[in-house]
């Protein structure tokens, strides 16, 4: 990954740097993990400042693109689920997404991926979804339940044994996670919605396919019935006045999401979800 001789003298943005570093390294078969060039060696090489490019890479971090260890330098990231909701939440379009929206898409890809965990899921896949379950149970907040009920159904994706689903899912994770804190703070849903977990782990267990598609598509479908207007509201809105309500404060949605999805992955393949 030497660079190579340095381009003509140009007067950069940070996103034509941006894009130029990322032609240049992060594209192609490049090894997750390998090393990019130093900060002295890039600010030769595209004859910029240290601050400047230190802005530049910041961004790359923040798509999920490299990652800066302090004291060491940047290396390339490989790409997973959580990065690719990172992407999609920052598209326009979702950005006003609303729970009719997401049900309608959720109603599709969670009976497929419930469907097929019924019939694909091993007892390690069952066991982790167990322990999703049981922390939502015991988890003291609003967050932590709304953590755990996130890893539940991306867990249940992964049992699905089809990584396109579990890709799927994970893109809209952010979403999800949203309206899981419209539900959970609405204490009419969640009374109504929370049983339906234990249902549909239970339908897993005994692979009964159809009372699991079932259980599914009831859960999703809880919200048309409880949210009234809110249904064509934004979810993005709607999620941070929850969070105010609940913490009297603002809360980057992305950054618990992804924490939380990191979390129950490295945990799944290790055989245990804290």
């Amino acid at each position: 990954m030497a660079p190579t001789a340095g381009p003509p003298s140009r007067i950069w943005s940070k996103e034509a740097l941006s894009r130029e570093i990322e032609s240049e390294f992060l594209a192609g078969s490049v090894t997750a993990g390998a090393a990019l060039p130093s900060e002295r060696v890039l600010c030769e090489r595209y004859r910029v400042s240290r601050p400047f490019l230190r802005e530049v890479l910041s961004g790359l971090q923040q798509r999920g693109r490299i990652d800066i260890v302090p004291g060491r330098g940047a290396f390339v990231r490989d790409t997973s689920a959580a990065d690719v909701a990172r992407v999609v939440q920052q598209s326009r379009l979702v950005r006003d997404a609303t729970p009719r929206e997401l049900i309608e898409a959720r109603a599709t890809l969670e009976r497929q991926t419930v469907m097929l965990a019924a019939t694909r899921a091993t007892a390690q896949d069952l066991e982790s979804i167990e322990r999703a379950l049981a922390a939502f149970d015991r988890a003291p907040d609003l967050l932590a339940r709304a953590r755990a009920d996130i890893a539940f159904h991306a867990l249940i994706a992964r049992a699905s044994k089809n990584a396109v689903l579990e890709l799927m899912f994970g893109s809209v994770s952010t979403l999800v996670f949203e309206v899981m804190l419209r539900s959970l703070g609405d204490a009419k849903t969640a009374k109504r919605g929370t049983p339906h977990h234990a249902r549909i782990l239970d339908a897993l267990r005994a692979r009964d396919v159809d009372k699991a598609v079932a259980e599914m598509s009831s859960h999703i479908h809880l919200a048309e019935r409880t949210y009234g207007s809110d249904l064509d509201q934004s979810l993005k809105i709607m999620a941070a006045d929850v969070l105010r309500r609940s913490y009297g404060r603002d809360i980057v949605i992305e950054d618990v999401v992804s924490d939380a999805v990191s979390e129950f992955q490295e945990h799944h393949t290790e055989g245990t979800l804290s």
